[in-house]
């Protein structure tokens, strides 16, 4: 048997001169070729990282086991995570835990959680909604922002950045 090109198909041909069939190339490319750019999806290399200036607000809140953050984080979980037959998509201790750091990704949700990628998606959803929610509260109770940033102040030695200003401006 021989190989045979006739355009740009390959057949393979027996002694007589018949063709026998169609002969495909030895090495099929694995991967599509890159000639076209990809219309769907995230863009390749782009990494959603959300700063989070509240989060040692949010911690102090957390310590203190105050009953609206915990019903925001709750709303949050249910509003955006969404409910799969009276269970909740995403967990809100998960949710919790990501809002206190310094910034939202999917890097800081799954550290040590053990996760798929699309739970850890989820999750950093969930906490940009929720932090959405915190904002709008503390925004309109000033003075359970000013307290949480005095305990904030009280217990860190580091200088904290809150909302594009600096406390603790003494540290050095």
């Amino acid at each position: 048997m021989q190989r045979k090109t006739i355009g740009s198909y390959t057949y393979l041909v027996n002694d007589f001169g018949d063709l026998v069939c169609y002969a495909p190339d030895e090495t099929p490319s694995a991967t599509p070729s890159t000639d076209r750019p990809a219309k769907r999806g995230r863009p390749a290399g782009a990494i959603t990282s959300t700063p989070n200036p509240l989060y040692a607000l949010i911690s102090e809140a957390a310590d203190l086991g105050l009953p609206w953050l915990e019903d925001i984080v709750y709303g949050a979980c249910v509003t955006s995570g969404g409910v799969s037959n009276g269970k909740m998509n995403c967990c809100p201790r998960h949710v919790l835990r990501t809002l206190t750091r310094p910034s939202i990704s999917i890097e800081t949700v799954g550290f040590g959680l053990g996760c798929s990628l699309r739970a850890k998606q989820r999750t950093a959803q969930v906490a940009r909604h929720a932090l959405g929610g915190i904002e709008l509260y503390l925004e309109r109770n000033p003075e359970v922002r000013s307290r949480l940033e005095n305990l904030a102040t009280r217990n860190n030695s580091k200088p904290l950045y809150l909302g594009g200003y600096e406390l603790n401006a003494g540290y050095n």
